[in-house]
């Protein structure tokens, strides 16, 4: 979890976020400085870092006061007691299990993580302003040629399934908290910590090993720069509540993308198409509006 004083907002003046890179687990981190991700270093990524009052503590112990996981460890005891002792203004909660596959391989695990412990932030927020990471799989299901606006929901996944339950869970406890229907999202590589597969990472290794790459001119989808999603994060706490669609739309095809790439790094793939395809697209106006 991320605790920090005032970044942007001076209305604001505590905030905790939730989630970790590379896992699911709830960690504290010092946040500081303008940039909401900044402050974390490869090295942080396993170690709980909490500043109270300018007291620095750090611990890897389950009996550590502000060490939260979000397996089946973490009970809504152990949230409350960390919102109690910190009581900030705002919460953002972006822990999940995101990987389709690990959720439909341990459903009861996945909903715990992705369904009761955002249900246990709600209930202890004790009048905390509540921002919760969604997803664009809520439309894995949805058929159209235009992108989806927030009423098109329809699940074709577990992950999607236990994502469209955590926002109504959520929002019947507290109509003032939103949720942020993130798209897929891509960085760099970094060096020394986990990467998970993203569009960088896709084009980069179809390019080091020249492996046929089926992409369609009929397929959109959504996918967001990180470190832009990391920046508009904090400003949400503005936003009244509701589900919003939350990132980049899709202007140009898969396989467009593919050619882009191309053309801007110089480097070749072994590019080719293929019909159909699924649409995971966004329309983000209720955002912008």
């Amino acid at each position: 979890m991320l605790l920090g004083n005032d970044i942007d907002n001076p209305d604001i003046a505590s905030r905790i976020m939730t989630g970790r890179r590379g896992g699911d687990d709830l960690y504290i981190f010092d946040m500081s400085g303008r940039n909401l991700f900044q402050s974390l270093s490869p090295a942080e990524n396993t170690r709980l870092t909490v500043h109270i009052n300018g007291k620095a503590c750090t611990s890897t112990e389950r009996d550590f006061p502000f060490c939260i996981h979000t397996d089946r460890r973490c009970i809504f005891e152990d949230i409350d007691r960390l919102i109690d002792t910190v009581q900030p203004d705002a919460i953002l909660h972006t822990a999940a299990i995101s990987d389709i596959g690990a959720c439909a391989k341990d459903p009861e695990g996945s909903y715990h993580a992705n369904v009761l412990v955002p249900e246990y932030l709600a209930k202890a927020a004790n009048g905390a302003k509540l921002v919760l990471f969604s997803s664009d799989q809520v439309y894995s299901g949805a058929k159209g040629d235009k992108p989806f606006t927030e009423d098109d929901v329809a699940t074709a996944n577990l992950y999607a399934e236990e994502k469209l339950e955590m926002e109504n869970r959520v929002l019947a406890i507290d109509p003032n908290a939103v949720m942020l229907r993130a798209t897929w999202m891509y960085d760099m590589p970094m060096f020394g910590v986990p990467n998970r597969s993203n569009l960088i990472t896709m084009f980069l290794n179809a390019a080091i090993t020249q492996k046929p790459l089926a992409l369609s001119k009929e397929e959109f989808r959504g996918i967001t720069y990180v470190r832009e999603v990391a920046e508009q994060t904090l400003q949400a706490v503005n936003l009244p509540g509701g589900a919003y669609n939350f990132g980049s739309e899709a202007d140009v095809s898969m396989y467009a993308l593919a050619e882009l790439f191309m053309k801007k790094t110089g480097m070749k793939l072994n590019l080719q198409e293929k019909s159909g395809g699924e649409n995971l697209w966004m329309n983000c106006a209720k955002l912008k509006n």
